[in-house]
């Protein structure tokens, strides 16, 4: 992703503490929930749309995707595209797809399965319900990358600024507070100050729980810090 200067995203991003207003702000979380299942990381995230968790992949996974909606596009395309049919599920396959693979995994998601199964090809499947987004994938790597995005969207609305005057943070710090068991971000407990913002993170299996550890997102050079 380009990035502007550091100086351009401090005077787009208004220097001021943040004041949620009203009770719904206050109470406004996002959560993304990690485990691990033999060879293949799971994640269940909400408060963030399916478009921001997808976009910032796609330029990087060279892989044909396939869902409910159609049977295959390998063609550079965007998250937009993807998803303007609402599919109920994306699979991504190192290779062609077949007609059997998407029986196989229409009828997985059906029963509930992680689609991964179906195929060793498989490098990620992403699930739809109402309220949140599902994640399986062998890659440690898109894992990494679909943390970043969770917490640049999370930086960016705290801030108040489009999401590309806000870096993502590099992959060893979303791996980092990743393996720490996931994390529950509420806008309360995101402070905003002129030169970084707070984010406290919380234990998304426990969420009535306080902010346990935080993230520090530096305004002046765009470089990310855990405590």
């Amino acid at each position: 992703m380009s990035q502007e200067p550091a100086e351009t995203q401090h005077h787009q991003c208004h220097p001021q503490r943040h004041e949620p207003s009203g009770l719904a702000s206050l109470l406004q979380t996002r959560a993304l929930r990690y485990s691990v299942d033999h060879d293949r990381a799971q994640l269940d995230i909400s408060g963030i749309s399916a478009p921001d968790l997808l976009g910032p992949l796609l330029h990087r996974l060279s892989v044909a995707w396939t869902s409910d909606q159609f049977r295959e596009r390998t063609h550079m395309v965007s998250a937009h595209a993807l998803l303007k049919d609402h599919p109920l599920w994306l699979v991504g396959i190192d290779g062609p797809v077949e007609y059997r693979d998407i029986e196989a995994f229409a009828h997985a998601f059906q029963l509930g399965q992680d689609l991964l199964e179906c195929d060793i090809r498989s490098q990620i499947a992403i699930t739809r319900g109402a309220h949140h987004v599902h994640v399986s994938t062998r890659d440690t790597s898109i894992s990494s990358a679909i943390t970043a995005a969770f917490l640049q969207r999370h930086a960016a609305d705290a801030l108040g600024c489009p999401i590309q005057f806000v870096r993502a943070p590099e992959p060893d710090v979303a791996s980092l507070l990743l393996r720490q068991g996931g994390l529950l971000l509420r806008t309360v407990e995101t402070e905003c100050w002129p030169s970084f913002l707070d984010i406290g993170i919380a234990n998304p299996s426990h969420e009535a729980s306080p902010a346990t550890r935080s993230v520090i997102f530096d305004r002046i050079t765009g470089m990310w810090h855990t405590d």
